[in-house]
């Protein structure tokens, strides 16, 4: 009982400190969704050359896509006429980070870190990008036409309108669920994980363990390779381990490679893109993100000290009015996105019983 206590105060403060700015987040994820539609994506990052690249990158960053959303939005860039380059570059930088991701940075981790993600997601992604341009020597694809569509959504039908309510109620949905529903799930486990890694791995045993910086490394990317991580609940997990003395620049590696990598998408690649690609797309991930890691550790190390997350139960003193608020609403939020999943799923389900009960039946 004494464990389920330290481990759900060490799961509820973090809450706590993460909902308001993941809210802000959410917000920002809603209006990104209403100025830049699927269609001026595609027009924005069509194309081959270099300035692809640069805007597949920069436009990634603060689009708030999981690589499970980015993958179809990337193919569907790749089908438009995108050269492999600009699309790797759009499947690295945006679900290595989003305005999301970078809200919930800024609550847990440092202005240092705060920054340096991003920076670091859009830099990996150019260099990803620019790798497989090198070896691109294929004939350009030719582009399908796009119809007009709307920039508030897919709708090809000309001259319609939209009004203020309406756009309003598009950006509200689309942050409070579809995005909810992205990273309801995973947020809970990286919130989780989190809480576990602070109760069993005390103040300085990682580096008392694994006090070398290549194991560190290591460890962040046999984690963050084959599994799935979301980019905002990645972050709870990554902020424990630097409470834990994991360094700041391994932490960084977790954080990017986490979400960008998956045995799922790297798959896609392969299928889509080619082996190719598909190697460049781990190969420079994981070199970018080692450099980095080497790189941030050392500006930690010299210039900034020891850092100083706040994550967990030291900092209850922390949680006013508005947190508590943010938090109740948040898991209200994730609650409905439950709620909705599980009546969606409930008719399938019998329909399978009602299935199965037939077929025992009929033999």
């Amino acid at each position: 009982m004494r464990l389920l206590l330290d481990l759900g105060q060490s799961f509820l403060t973090t809450f706590v400190l993460v909902a308001p700015w993941l809210l802000l987040g959410l917000a920002l994820g809603g209006v990104i969704s209403v100025l830049f539609s699927e269609a001026f994506v595609r027009r924005a990052l069509g194309g081959r050359g270099i300035g692809p690249i640069l805007r597949s990158a920069l436009i990634g960053v603060p689009l708030p896509l999981c690589s499970c959303s980015v993958v179809p939005l990337a193919l569907s860039l790749r089908r438009q006429g995108a050269s492999r380059g600009s699309t790797l570059s759009f499947l690295v930088s945006t679900p290595e980070t989003g305005v999301d991701s970078i809200a919930v940075t800024w609550a847990l981790m440092d202005p240092v870190m705060t920054v340096v993600r991003p920076v670091a997601a859009f830099l990996t992604a150019v260099l990803c990008g620019l790798a497989e341009a090198l070896f691109d020597k294929g004939p350009d694809r030719v582009a399908i036409p796009l119809a007009a569509e709307c920039r508030f959504c897919s709708d090809p039908a000309p001259g319609h309108r939209h009004t203020a309510g309406q756009v309003l109620r598009r950006a509200l949905r689309y942050a409070g669920v579809d995005l909810v529903g992205d990273l309801a799930k995973w947020l809970l486990i990286g919130l989780l994980a989190a809480a576990v890694v602070q109760h069993f791995l005390p103040p300085d045993f990682v580096r008392s363990h694994l006090g070398s910086l290549w194991t560190q490394i290591g460890l962040g990317l046999l984690v963050g390779i084959p599994l799935y991580t979301c980019a905002s609940a990645t972050t709870p997990l990554a902020a424990a381990l630097v409470a834990a003395g994991f360094s700041p620049g391994a932490a960084l590696v977790l954080l990017l490679v986490g979400p960008a990598t998956n045995l799922a998408t790297v798959l896609l690649v392969w299928r889509h893109l080619g082996r190719r690609a598909a190697a460049i797309y781990v190969g420079t991930i994981t070199a970018v993100t080692v450099a980095l890691g080497f790189l941030v550790h050392a500006v930690y190390a010299r210039w900034i000290g020891p850092p100083r997350f706040r994550v967990g139960d030291g900092h209850v003193e922390s949680i006013g009015p508005v947190g508590i608020a943010a938090a109740v609403l948040l898991a209200g939020l994730m609650i409905a996105h439950f709620a909705r999943s599980l009546r969606r799923s409930r008719p399938h389900a019998e329909a399978a019983g009602h299935a199965h009960l037939a077929e025992v039946r009929r033999s």
